[in-house]
């Protein structure tokens, strides 16, 4: 029983970081996104999801190589809005972190391992898991 009692407040300490870390954020647009996914445009055609599947913000992580952030851990969204209407696009990985450090829609780590685990688990922090 006490296994079962570590893992749970594991799981519900990790849902805070995530929540928490989401609600530090939540000035930017993949983040209002993830937190309010009933009142954005979704894509839901696209070789990449399931079948009757939509998507608004999909994340990734990477350790900067150059650039200002050269050296940072970051998590960001693989799915990026353009325009004044917000559409929504995925594009390939390596433009989508560019476009997300050139519209600072990226969330900062200490580590590489924290980065990954970010962009694996944030749904944990929203409504939507």
């Amino acid at each position: 029983m006490g296994k079962l009692k570590d893992k749970a407040v594991k799981v519900w300490a990790d849902d805070e970081i995530q929540w928490r870390t989401l609600q530090h954020n939540k000035s930017k647009d993949f983040v209002r996104r993830a937190l309010n996914p009933k009142e954005h445009p979704v894509i839901k055609k696209d070789s990449r999801l399931p079948k009757g599947y939509g998507a608004s913000h999909q994340m990734g992580s990477t350790t900067m190589e150059s650039g200002s952030l050269k050296g940072k851990n970051i998590a960001y969204p693989n799915i990026t809005t353009t325009g004044r209407d917000k559409k929504l696009e995925w594009p390939d990985p390596k433009q989508a972190v560019k476009t997300a450090v050139e519209k600072g829609e990226y969330v900062e780590f200490k580590t590489a391992g924290e980065a990954d685990h970010f962009a694996r688990k944030y749904k944990r922090g929203t409504s939507i898991r």
